[in-house]
């Protein structure tokens, strides 16, 4: 099954924002000004009105427009009249239509029908079946015109060309040669050239003849050839083809569009339609392909009547074609479809196939996360080993709290924070880091948000900064804004005098030499590691960015005249910037889930089987995670001090906080929703989705907030409410509606053979109330086929013809249409008045559809409305995006309480590596504060104080065998013990040489130390690491190699340290690729740890042969000052497994490094 959402220029939530006024008419309801100059009142939804047909104000033609000017002089004496002729052709489709031009189709193409079914065509141009005049001989009325398009439905042999018919000498081509090898496309018509029509022979067309009129714009037209037999029976008449019966196969539907996915863009839209009159094949006890074609009437009325004997084919022009397959009698049909579809009914999760009591406990396990969503996906790690993850998308079958912990900040720099462990599977859960990831890179492809946010960024950065650094100025004294300046201006001006006078200099001045010798100022701090211009710059950001969420004050507010400056921007107004509209709606539509990729709204397509309805939660964690990785984008400022990004989100919680004038109430988020995925929604793709609520909402609030069909045969439907919400409205009931325009049409109850089962509807020219009969007569009417023909309308020969071998199988009109009027006439009478209550004295198009239209069947889902909702906190509550300091103490428990358990004592900081002891289930993998910013992304992470003495765990898949001794699983987590407990040492060993020495300065060692550093702030260091005996013979696969800097000041009393601490962007590699880097501290921040990890897959490491010479950048290092030259310890620690995979015992190694106040000189 593949997913796609359509594309399409329609704002996902037109179905929000159609209430609001913002949805302006589109050219299918906008064009129609003969239908809307007659005032029509406006439709309730369900319902729909009829019409017989639209008259063009220009049918297709050519037209003379003359004009007559007079021009008299004032005396009247001479007079002077100028007449001028024009010639103009209305062009319409002729022999091809357009894109567009087709709304649907009924058998869909690909798809089964019963036989009593009756094809038809919908178009989305409610004048094109007249736009075009097919007969110049029926009298055209008020109530009927002929149309000049046809549906007409073929099995393969009526269409099919015999062989010495298509080919030889004896074709019907042989004077188009070209012609001569041609085989007709998958619906057996074959493209002809207009001018080359005429050369058939042996074939008579109503093509050559219309195209004489020069009014064609296409070169050709797809031909299908029709037996002249079947042609006759068609269009029979007495002396000349009858175009009658078409008249009553086409009309117009005006319908009310609410809860439909594709037609619902408009609150009301037009369609012409047009049916046929014949069914598929009665010969066939199996399945069988029919073709359908919409052929053009014009010009047959002008054929040579009757057919030569000569003639071997008839040639008409299809304008569309399709193939359906026709069931044979007896086969399911709609309602045992919608009835099989109530009962499958089910949440958003792929059910297992084992019984629960042949599972053991960590499969009923497996299975439990399956039943949560999750599923197993491939997962690349940082380091390049590819291992296993679980996952899921934003949609959920239950439903998760949010936050997940008290201390889910949601404003990460890289998404890895997000990821969760799961300490029983030993596999982290991606979902969260998948999310983020996605909205970060679907953010930056889309280059009108990418470009506003980084314009919205700077208008709230700039004068937040300013002001910040203003006010750290100003309390320091040395800056002072426009009103200070002014208010202290007379007490300038008084100094200003006093520099003349003797005055000035004898107040406390000694020396005049003293007026210039300034008072010592203690130097300020205006960087952001200053806490209080941290804070201060937080606290502008957000009184920024409240600004710019307000209406412009001298904009035009387009729904209230009483709008006042501090509105709050909310679509329907001006805004004050050009940015905030464009991300305020970019953030909207992506919690609509627009342009959201398939595989992250179904991970596994076993979620949802065919013929099914699934429901489902939507993840807000999953939301956030995806707008802040969105947000995260041109940032000005590292993470940790990226304010903008909270201050952003704060902008549109302002927006779900303000009422919208129309409803008086908030924005509507989707919370929840379901999947339809059945052969109902090919073949009514426009079908209609009802949602109640106890209690029941007003008229002006949309029950669905977003219908779409997203795939063939999908629909996705977003609600605000589910069956479980404590609060507000609750959902109650679904009910799935054939669209008006979409109801299907047969022939009647059951066809074969031999009979044909009817009943006749009643149709009311005013409703009667008191009558709730469905149809006219009892009892069911039986027509059967070998009945005597005696010429009244009441026989079955004169209703419908089986023909011979049931060749024909078709309605036969005007005599249906004439009994269905009669039996009108007779039995719409009032029970009590006997006033009749059918008044119409004519079968009109409009009648005869309301007749052959098939029951329309609802199928409706109960939400067990009559147990009340189970309470779950949290659930109900309106969405926002997540911002930690507006979390409260309540929202934290409802957390802390629901699907994660959660150990926040070491949650704060933790490493990629498994902890020394067991702390929980499953945890989030957290990083240390944020770092600098750099051209590549390296990202430090916490690690145990002891963790050289520890094999790494939950690294990498190929560990697996080598923990079994060493790690008993357990469900609460995995003890550790000591790698020297279970490795051996090897007699000899590789031995890597450590050298250090700063970018752009040559490698300076002396006394054996591993390099000397001059003392300088902020610079790149060189790690070098060379094999010193290459020619060594053995088994040696490197595991993992660590480089442990010890940190502490300058003058701590423990030793001497190369850095305080570590800010910068991290390692990077310079030399074998073969090796990732990857920065990490231990959780006192004493030690920094670098770690050289093999990127190969294989199970027991690197061969060390292949590591002759490692190195890499550690990128802006403050180096401790110390007074003179000064010697610091660096230590390396080495880990291999030998050819078996088992480790070796680890090797580590001190080095000294030398540290000097200025490079020596060379």
């Amino acid at each position: 099954m593949s997913l796609s959402s359509p594309a399409s220029s329609v704002s996902p939530r037109h179905l929000v924002l159609r209430p609001q006024g913002e949805q302006q008419p589109g050219a299918n309801e906008g064009s129609f000004s003969d239908a809307h100059r007659r005032k029509l009142p406006p439709l309730e939804v369900g319902q729909e009105q009829l019409f017989s047909f639209f008259r063009p104000s220009l049918p297709a033609g050519k037209y003379n427009v003359t004009t007559a000017q007079k021009i008299n002089t004032k005396d009247g004496k001479q007079n002077l009249e100028k007449k001028s002729q024009q010639t103009f052709t209305v062009v319409t489709p002729q022999y091809a239509l357009s894109d567009g031009t087709i709304k649907s189709v009924h058998p869909p193409p690909g798809y089964s029908a019963p036989v009593e079914a009756l094809p038809h065509i919908v178009f989305n141009d409610p004048y094109l079946p007249w736009e075009r005049t097919a007969s110049e001989v029926i009298e055209h009325s008020n109530l009927f015109q002929v149309p000049w398009l046809a549906i007409l439905v073929f099995t393969e042999d009526e269409l099919r060309i015999a062989p010495d018919h298509s080919a030889g000498d004896n074709s019907i081509f042989r004077e188009i040669p070209e012609l001569m090898a041609c085989k007709p496309d998958g619906n057996l018509s074959i493209p002809i050239p207009l001018e080359k029509v005429n050369r058939l022979k042996n074939c008579e067309t109503p093509i050559g003849i219309i195209e004489a009129s020069g009014e064609s714009t296409e070169d050709s037209a797809q031909t299908i050839f029709l037996k002249p037999k079947l042609f006759e029976a068609l269009f029979r008449g007495s002396d000349r083809p009858d175009l009658t019966p078409y008249g009553h196969l086409a009309h117009i539907r005006r319908v009310n569009t609410a809860g439909m996915a594709n037609a619902g863009v408009f609150s009301e839209a037009y369609f012409s339609v047009v049916l046929s009159h014949r069914i598929g094949s009665l010969n066939h006890s199996s399945p069988t392909s029919v073709f359908a074609h919409l052929v053009s009437l014009e010009g047959i009325e002008d054929m040579k009547w009757p057919l030569q004997d000569s003639t071997q084919y008839v040639a008409l022009a299809s304008l569309h074609s399709w193939t359906y397959t026709c069931l044979p009698p007896g086969t399911r049909n709609l309602k045992d479809m919608m009835r099989y579809l109530g009962n499958t009914r089910d949440l958003l999760r792929a059910r297992p196939s084992v019984p629960d009591s042949e599972l053991s406990s960590d499969q009923r396990y497996v299975i439990a996360r399956m039943n949560e969503g999750y599923s197993l996906a491939r997962y690349l790690v940082q380091t390049g080993e590819e291992t296993t993850a679980i996952f899921r998308g934003v949609l959920t079958p239950t439903y998760v709290p949010r936050p997940i912990s008290k201390d889910w900040t949601m404003v990460s720099d890289c998404g890895l924070d997000l990821q969760i462990l799961d300490r029983r599977l030993g596999i982290p859960d991606i979902t969260y880091y998948a999310a983020w990831q996605l909205g970060k890179v679907t953010a930056i492809a889309d280059v009108a948000f990418s470009t506003a946010l980084a314009t919205l960024r700077s208008q709230i950065h700039i004068p937040a900064m300013k002001d910040a650094k203003a006010s750290i100025l100003k309390d320091a004294g040395l800056y002072h804004d426009r009103e200070d300046v002014v208010k202290h201006a007379p007490r300038v001006v008084t100094a200003l005098k006093k520099i003349q006078s003797d005055a000035f200099v004898n107040e406390g001045q000694q020396d005049l030499l003293e007026r210039w010798t300034g008072i010592p100022q203690a130097p300020v701090d205006l960087s952001l590691n200053n806490a209080n211009l941290e804070a201060k710059y937080t606290q502008n950001t957000l009184a920024a960015a409240k600004e710019l969420s307000l209406i412009d004050p001298g904009g035009k507010n387009k729904n209230s005249r009483d709008a006042t400056p501090s509105e709050i921007y909310n679509e329907l107004n001006q805004s004050r910037t050009a940015e905030w509209p464009i991300v305020l709606s970019w953030i909207l539509d992506k919690m609509f889930l627009a342009s959201i990729p398939s595989q992250y709204l179904l991970v596994d397509p076993d979620n949802l089987p065919p013929e099914s309805v699934r429901f489902f939660h939507l993840d807000a964690n999953w939301i956030d995670a995806f707008i802040d990785g969105a947000l995260s984008i041109s940032g000005q400022l590292e993470t940790k001090f990226d304010a903008v990004r909270i201050a952003i989100k704060q902008m549109f919680n302002d927006y779900l906080d303000a009422p919208l004038p129309s409803t008086g109430q908030p924005p509507q988020i989707p919370s929840y929703g379901f999947f339809v995925r059945s052969d109902i929604i090919n073949h009514y793709p426009d079908l209609r989705v009802t949602a109640e609520y106890f209690p029941a909402r007003s008229a002006s609030t949309p029950s669905i907030l977003r219908q779409v069909n997203i795939s063939d045969g999908v629909l996705l439907c977003l609600l605000d409410a589910s069956p479980f919400d404590s609060e507000g409205s609750r959902l109650t009931r679904l009910k799935f509606t054939q669209a008006p325009h979409e109801q299907s049409f047969v022939v009647g109850n059951h066809l074969d053979a031999a009979e044909l089962h009817t009943n006749y509807h009643k149709i009311y020219s005013w409703h009667d109330d008191s009558d709730p009969a469905l149809s006219l007569c009892a009892e069911e009417i039986t027509y059967k086929a070998n009945e005597p023909d005696t010429g009244t309308t009441s026989d079955a020969a004169q209703i419908f013809k089986w023909g011979e071998n049931n060749s024909i199988r078709t309605i036969q009109f005007p005599a249906w249409s004439d009994h269905l009027l009669q039996r009108l006439q007779e039995n719409m009478v009032e029970k009590e008045t006997k006033r009749p209550t059918f008044l119409e004295k004519t079968a009109t198009p409009a009648v005869t559809s309301l007749q052959l239209k098939e029951p329309i069947c609802e199928l409706a889902i109960e939400m067990d409305v009559k147990n009340p909702a189970p309470s779950v906190p949290g659930l109900g509550q309106r969405r926002y995006l997540w911002i930690p300091s507006t979390v409260t103490s309540e929202s934290q428990a409802v957390a802390q309480s629901h699907m994660v358990t959660e150990n926040t004592e070491t949650l704060a900081r933790r490493s990629v590596v498994a902890p020394l002891k067991p702390t929980g289930i499953r945890k989030r993998l957290t990083p240390m504060d944020p770092i600098h910013q750099a051209p590549h992304y390296s990202y430090i992470r916490p690690a145990s104080e002891t963790l050289s003495n520890y094999v790494a765990r939950a690294l990498a898949p190929n560990e697996e065998k080598q923990m079994k001794p060493s790690m008993a699983s357990s469900q609460t987590g995995a003890s550790m013990i000591p790698v020297q407990d279970t490795v051996r040492a090897p007699a000899s060993k590789p031995t890597y040489k450590l050298l250090l020495f700063p970018v752009g300065s040559p490698v300076t060692t002396s006394n054996g130390d591993a390099g000397t550093i001059p003392m300088v702030r902020r610079q790149d260091i060189v790690f070098s690491l060379t094999l010193s005996n290459p020619k060594l013979v053995g088994q040696f696969f490197i595991h993992e190699i660590r480089v442990m800097i010890p940190m502490g000041a300058a003058v701590d009393p423990e030793g001497n340290f190369l850095m305080e601490n570590y800010h910068g962007p991290g390692p990077s590699m310079l030399s074998n690729l073969r090796f990732n880097v990857i920065a990490s501290v231990t959780s006192d921040q004493k030690s920094l740890i670098l770690r050289l990890i093999p990127r190969t897959t294989r199970e027991h490491g690197l061969p060390f042969q292949k590591a002759l010479e490692m190195s890499f950048l550690l990128n802006l290092v403050d180096v401790n000052v110390f007074n003179q030259e000064t010697l610091v310890t660096i230590s390396t620690s080495e880990f291999y497994n030998d050819d078996q995979g088992h480790p070796l015992q680890v090797f580590t190694q001190v080095h000294d490094v030398n540290l000097v106040l200025l490079l020596p000189s060379v």
